[in-house]
């Protein structure tokens, strides 16, 4: 198991943050329900890679870590977003609604007619729940070259925990209950939202996924005192999941900090920027 610590330099970005078109907003539709979003253009002209920012829960609206603006500066395109039900968003949380809400945002960074857009291209990025989503549809999705966790939580282990532990179980669907109660999530209460995750254990189980995620960059980001996602609980068995097929590409990237980065926010930017760069876009399709 491989751990490096990220720098970077904030020179060059400082230079190409002059050239970055302005973010803009959007919307777009996921099962009939409205998500909106943040969209970061890559400087440079021409049509760039696109990477997907998935926040964590209940997370937050824009840009997430700062990614966006970093990676736009290097010619990357990147769409921040968060999930049905949650701040603005129509409709209702669940893991499988988020699921199929990071899909839709496939969908329409293709068909959206966007010249700036390269075909084919695509990353997703997410922190916490949002990097269990990241993995998730890159390993599910054709569309993703490449996929990053950063803290990523894994909610296979989360329904592994609480089909053995009754006291777990309910004190989860009183939390799922409050997190959805409408500020800033609207959920479809938390008994329901436990019974769809325990119907689903094994299909929202990253470690299940290790030889798809094997077959394209992955890099996993996590913190040596994370409490909420501990290395030795997600990070690990996901990596080994991942390196137990010959010709994985695993970048493991561990920082000292907990499950906020709050510390370590440059070490993860730059782990981010260089993974992209030198793993990921040799990859991409022209």
């Amino acid at each position: 198991f491989l751990v490096s610590i990220a720098s970077g330099s904030g020179v060059r970005r400082q230079e190409q943050a002059q050239l970055q078109p302005q973010p803009q907003l959007v919307t777009f539709r996921s099962d009939g329900h409205e998500i909106h979003a943040v969209l970061f253009r890559g400087a440079g002209a021409g049509a760039h890679p696109t990477a997907i920012l998935l926040h964590g829960f209940p997370g937050g609206e824009g840009d997430m870590f700062g990614i966006g603006a970093a990676i736009s500066a290097d010619g990357w395109n990147a769409l921040a977003m968060n999930y049905r039900g949650m701040f603005q968003n129509e409709g209702t949380h669940t893991p499988l609604h988020t699921l199929a809400d990071a899909t839709a945002a496939l969908d329409y960074l293709e068909s959206a007619g966007f010249d700036f857009v390269a075909e084919n291209q695509f990353v997703t990025i997410g922190y916490s729940y949002g990097g269990w989503v990241a993995l998730m549809t890159g390993a599910r999705d054709s569309r993703v070259a490449c996929a990053a966790g950063i803290g990523a939580g894994n909610i296979g282990v989360l329904a592994e925990d609480m089909a053995g532990d009754a006291k777990m179980r309910a004190n989860w669907e009183d939390t799922f209950e409050k997190l959805t109660r409408g500020n800033p999530a609207r959920g479809v209460g938390g008994k329901k939202t436990v019974e769809e995750i325990l119907a689903n254990s094994l299909e929202f189980d990253i470690r299940r996924q290790g030889d798809a995620l094997s077959r394209k960059p992955v890099l996993l980001i996590g913190g040596w005192r994370d409490d909420t996602a501990p290395l030795e609980k997600i990070m690990l068995p996901i990596s080994r999941s991942i390196e137990a097929v010959d010709g994985s590409r695993l970048t493991p990237v561990v920082v000292d900090d907990d499950h906020v980065f709050r510390n370590a926010r440059e070490a993860v930017l730059a782990a981010v920027r260089s993974w992209l760069q030198e793993e990921c876009r040799p990859v991409l399709q022209p």
